[in-house]
């Protein structure tokens, strides 16, 4: 900035030494709207626009892990870096962040390709892409015999106190009811009958039983 001064013979030329108000270094808000400067009791002044401090731009600097998902599991954002660009050039990184999954506002990974938007400030920074392998059944257990395993020609098979668990390729493992078994709970058993078959999807797993 030039700042002149004109005197009374006539004669101007820049100066120094003069004041603002307000001050150079102050920080300003957006009710600054002029600068006044001051030079021996004399005055001029200037407009200014102050706009408040925004988000310009913003991106995710730093990816969190993308590797080894499964469907239904929940993503992690940790480890992730978002940098905030601001119009008085500041670049900085930021939290309070938000994000979406394939547009919603949650953390559960769908099968396949799940799209992250994250947003600060008004602005989303680029998407990024996470895969999740479609969830599986990986085998069926019994984890827990039925009470009763011994029975008279003719009786029915009592499944009382069985527990199947379902294992998955996310490592879910989750107790079922609609398995199938061999022989049914409606079958009249007998000698010959020394094994029980559970049956679920693609996968079993047998109990033994004794009939007499």
């Amino acid at each position: 900035m030039i700042v002149s001064a004109t005197y009374d013979n006539g004669t101007t030329a820049p100066v120094t030494g003069y004041t603002t108000a307000p001050a150079a270094g102050a920080t300003l808000t957006a009710t600054d709207t002029e600068v006044v400067v001051t030079y021996e009791g004399k005055t001029d002044s200037f407009v200014i626009t102050v706009e408040d401090k925004a988000v310009t731009s913003l991106a995710v600097t730093t990816k969190p892990s993308l590797e080894g998902y499964y469907e239904g599991q929940t993503f992690s954002f940790e480890g992730m870096v978002v940098t905030a660009t601001y119009n008085d050039g500041d670049v900085q990184p930021v939290e309070g962040w938000t994000a979406t999954i394939n547009g919603e506002a949650t953390t559960t990974l769908d099968d396949g390709e799940n799209e992250i938007v994250v947003s600060f400030g008004g602005k989303s920074a680029e998407a990024f892409v996470v895969n999740a392998t479609a969830k599986a059944l990986t085998s069926i257990e019994i984890t827990t015999e039925p009470s009763k395993k011994t029975y008279t020609v003719g009786n029915k098979l009592d499944l009382t106190g069985l527990v199947v668990t379902a294992h998955y390729n996310n490592g879910d493992n989750n107790p079922i009811t609609d398995y199938t078994t061999n022989p049914s709970a409606e079958d009249e058993l007998e000698v010959t009958d020394t094994e029980v078959v559970v049956s679920y999807g693609d996968f079993e797993d047998s109990f033994e039983i004794t009939v007499n």
